[in-house]
């Protein structure tokens, strides 16, 4: 009766054994399939940049202030900044770049005073980066006045 009594303890204890093999086991594919599909996937899609001033062409006299304004939608926005620049010699005018907090939905705002001495074809240039490292710009032009 001894023996038996420590046949079933040892088939009990075998039992308990394997199951908690057998739980973690699936645990670990659980986990490792949650991450392939979907959850851990990398983010590919870029930032959608919506402009609502300056207008797409627009004419602005020297002392004139350019008014860059519009919104950056994403799942996770983390950057904007913004270039406008000379078209004829390439150079900067004005740069700048905001962080954006991560977040969904970003208004931005900057303004520059025109301070050139010639007319001047330029372009304005806002560029949105999201936490996975997508970018997208958009871009419109302008013409300065002296």
């Amino acid at each position: 009766m001894e023996e038996s009594g420590r046949l079933i303890y040892f088939i009990f204890e075998t039992m308990k054994q394997l199951t908690t093999t057998i739980i973690f086991i699936a645990s670990v594919v659980l986990i490792a399939s949650c991450k392939k599909s979907g959850s851990g996937s990398k983010d590919t899609t870029p930032p959608v940049i919506t402009f609502i001033a300056p207008a797409a062409n627009g004419f602005y006299a020297a002392g004139d202030t350019v008014t860059v304004r519009g919104t950056i939608t994403d799942d996770n926005v983390s950057t904007a900044s913004i270039e406008i620049r000379n078209k004829t010699t390439n150079a900067v005018l004005y740069q700048q770049t905001s962080t954006a907090g991560n977040v969904s939905f970003y208004n931005f705002l900057w303004k520059w005073k025109n301070t050139v001495s010639a007319i001047t074809p330029a372009s304005v240039k806002v560029v949105a980066t999201d936490a996975s490292g997508n970018q997208t710009n958009l871009e419109i032009n302008i013409t300065l006045d002296h």
